[in-house]
């Protein structure tokens, strides 16, 4: 763990090939309280918001290897924490 890169941000991308629409990635970020899926009740497909913390719930779920993966986040990430000026 001391070898980690603690600077380093990573996202979490959907690879829409793979997923097969379970929604089990939505549940679980949503009853974890982090609310950064969003599901599309028409398409069944996930969308990871902005509001993702990276912690890789979704991934540890999937039941697909590889339809969710991390890479670099595609923006710096910066936690928005109510009443912490």
């Amino acid at each position: 763990i001391n070898d980690m890169d603690q600077s380093a941000q990573q996202f979490p991308f959907v690879d829409e090939d793979l997923c097969v629409n379970c929604g089990k990635c939505y549940l679980t970020c949503l009853d974890s309280g982090y609310q950064a899926i969003t599901f599309d009740k028409i398409t069944h497909k996930p969308e990871i918001t902005t509001d993702c913390t990276g912690c890789g719930l979704c991934v540890a779920v999937c039941p697909v290897t590889g339809a969710i993966i991390f890479n670099d986040r595609p923006y710096p990430y910066s936690p928005n924490r109510v009443g912490m000026d």
